[in-house]
């Protein structure tokens, strides 16, 4: 799940750039299809991601563990970058 997680938080922050540049022109289906590939990536159907965020945000404490994994390899990442 960290790793899907990773994956969505890079698209979503890629979008967020994609808008700037394109002035707001990316569509709601440009979105859907960009975070519908990260989950293809991982073998993962809509349906099963949204079950397991469910089961993640009733069982806090493993989030925050999943979370605390993401930082590390978001941090390790941007080391990589500069």
């Amino acid at each position: 799940m960290a790793s899907i997680l990773t994956d969505v938080h890079l698209t979503d922050a890629k979008i967020k750039l994609l808008k700037k540049q394109k002035e707001n022109k990316l569509s709601q289906s440009d979105y859907l299809l960009m975070q519908n590939q990260v989950l293809e990536a991982h073998h993962v159907s809509q349906g099963q991601f949204n079950q397991s965020l469910f089961y993640y945000t009733t069982h806090t404490e493993r989030l925050d563990s999943i979370y605390s994994t993401i930082i590390k390899v978001l941090e390790e990442k941007k080391l990589s970058i500069h």
